[in-house]
């Protein structure tokens, strides 16, 4: 596979770490960019019926009605992902003069703007779910044949050397996208829980060693966290009161998973992979983990994959007692020890099967605890 000009660089050459004082400007411009988009847009949103309803509520889109299932008061504006994605686009454009000219760079832009409105389409009108899985796949097959990155090695899970997906491995990138898309978006479902359990991700793959010799991916983790900041400043219930909160909505969330899975896909597979496969699915635990198990139980159920359901992590601690802000506390915190540990383990060069059953038992523990709690919660 040959790597584009412009993203990876030759590790044996050792280039010059980024220039700390563009980095910082580039963060405080994402913050300011953004507080200032989330100011702008939450006047526009009411205009233009881009909010949420409180429960039970309707609105006509069209010729069609969109119901709200959320269990918020008040009608909030569903912008936060349109401020993020403004404060990327302006950041990573303003700051590179020759972004452009790059495949790969090209290729981010062009998926992350794609999603992004895709994702405000959605929060306005209520898009199908299979038009949106089509659109999530074209843009993890745009990954994979226009800028070469693809997911072709699953480091050696069963000790037998390492796993290559072969002909497959279109699928495997288009698994990979829609997972993450898909992974935030179910956990979009208690304030600042999306965003900032995506903060911690993109926080936690700027700690993967060799990160900063690699000049887009890290400008670009640094600009998400930031602009994400800046968000979370109208979501999280300790900032902002209910009358001025608002959401992230679906171009939020599929916004953060597509920079995600793009960033994840970058540092684990090509020519000079900076961690390995298994430590990807650590840095992303709670969203991955919690979809996993949404899937699994509605299949076992013979219900739809993709139907909302009650029994996402957020909920389960939501009926423990906890309000908004602890699960915010909670849900964050948990990432950021398996991030951790991830990091950990890929360091001390811990094998990929050992890394990768010790994720599945953290799953498989938490999952027991999970629904034990549920049905005790419920009386069953």
């Amino acid at each position: 596979m040959e790597i584009p000009q412009g993203w990876w660089v030759d590790m044996d050459q050792m280039p010059t770490l980024l220039n700390v004082h563009q980095l910082v400007l580039e963060g405080l411009t994402a913050f300011v960019i953004s507080v200032a988009a989330m100011l702008m847009f939450r006047k526009i949103a009411p205009l233009i019926q881009l909010i949420d309803l409180p429960s039970g509520h309707t609105a006509t889109t069209g010729h069609e009605t969109k119901k709200s299932h959320a269990t918020h008061v008040g009608e909030v504006p569903l912008i936060g992902g349109l401020a993020i994605y403004v404060a990327v686009l302006a950041c990573l454009v303003g700051f590179n003069s020759n972004l452009l000219n790059s495949p790969i760079a090209q290729t981010y832009l062009i998926g992350a703007t794609v999603v992004t409105l895709t994702g405000a389409f959605d929060d306005r009108f209520d898009l199908s779910f299979k038009f949106r899985l089509v659109v999530q796949a074209s843009t993890a097959l745009l990954m994979y044949f226009y800028a070469g990155l693809q997911v072709t090695d699953l480091g050696d899970l069963f000790t037998m050397g390492h796993v290559g997906t072969g002909v497959i491995a279109p699928l495997f990138t288009i698994i990979v996208v829609m997972g993450a898309i898909n992974a935030f978006n179910m956990i979009d479902g208690s304030d600042g829980v999306a965003g900032g359990t995506g903060g911690v991700t993109f926080l936690s793959l700027l700690a993967v060693p060799g990160i900063p010799n690699l000049d887009i991916p890290y400008q670009l983790g640094i600009i998400l966290v930031a602009a994400i900041g800046g968000f979370l400043l109208f979501n999280i219930p300790a900032v902002v009161d209910h009358s001025r909160r608002c959401f992230l909505g679906d171009a939020g969330s599929t916004l953060i998973g597509f920079t995600i899975a793009f960033l994840m896909i970058s540092l684990s597979q090509g020519p000079h992979p900076l961690s390995a496969p298994v430590t990807m699915l650590w840095l992303g635990w709670v969203p991955i983990m919690d979809m996993l198990w949404a899937i699994t139980r509605r299949i076992i159920r013979g219900r739809p994959i993709f139907q909302p359901d009650r029994e996402h992590l957020h909920h389960i601690l939501k009926r423990m007692g906890l309000n908004d802000i602890g699960v915010f506390f909670a849900m964050l915190s948990v990432n950021w020890f398996t991030g951790y540990v991830g990091l950990t383990l890929n360091q001390i060069h811990c094998p990929d099967s050992l890394s990768f059953v010790l994720w599945l038992l953290l799953g498989a523990i938490t999952v027991m605890i999970a629904r034990r709690t549920h049905q005790t919660l419920l009386g069953h």
